[in-house]
């Protein structure tokens, strides 16, 4: 065997070792699913001091607005014109529509979420925020939350436990639900802080 041969051996062997051994520190994907809640701000707490302590996460903030419960409906189209001209006025409602209601939860939801993880030191983890928007009448948060997990390929899924068993991302019908479905993946449910007393 020849110098060049042996050479360009050893150099595939040490990449292929390499690559070998950056497989096993991929990042950690964590899906913090949010609803303007104190309860969601609690598992962004939670989050943010888990994700300070390393540099191997990767968090997405993730909200679902359900049509006709968490905002007004959706723009219809108006039946007595006909053709494309119904169609502009009917494009640029909607526009206007998710515009308004895309800033409502980037101010009410996303922005507290993501102060708190740049307060504990998380802000490099923060990847991106995703806003889904459901019907009311699917009333399917539970499906859409892990329909998500599994496009995003996330490894954990994080929900803030509310106090009151009906409503948000954390309720206690939704979180078991949310346990028994997700798969081929950790789901984190953070409860409510006590008060001391």
């Amino acid at each position: 065997m020849n110098e060049t041969t042996r050479d360009s051996k050893t150099r595939s062997e040490t990449e292929r070792t390499r690559e070998a051994k950056g497989a096993g520190k991929m990042k950690q994907k964590i899906l913090l699913a949010l609803d303007g809640s104190e309860a969601s701000l609690n598992a962004a707490r939670y989050v943010g001091e888990i994700a300070a302590q390393g540099n191997g996460f990767e968090i997405t903030l993730f909200h679902v607005l359900m049509i006709g419960k968490d905002i007004g409906p959706y723009p219809k189209l108006e039946l007595h014109r006909s053709g494309s001209e119904a169609m502009v006025p009917l494009v640029d409602k909607r526009v206007r529509w998710l515009q308004d209601n895309w800033e409502r939860v980037r101010t009410d939801v996303f922005n507290p979420a993501k102060e708190i993880l740049e307060r504990l030191g998380a802000k490099p983890a923060i990847q991106r925020s995703r806003l889904k928007v459901i019907a009311e009448a699917t009333n399917d948060l539970a499906r859409t939350i892990i329909n998500e997990i599994r496009e995003g390929a996330y490894g954990t899924v994080v929900l803030g436990l509310h106090e009151s068993p009906e409503s948000g991302v954390g309720s206690e019908r939704l979180a078991p639900v949310i346990v028994r479905q997700a798969k081929d993946c950790s789901v984190w449910v953070v409860e409510p802080c006590r008060k001391a007393s």
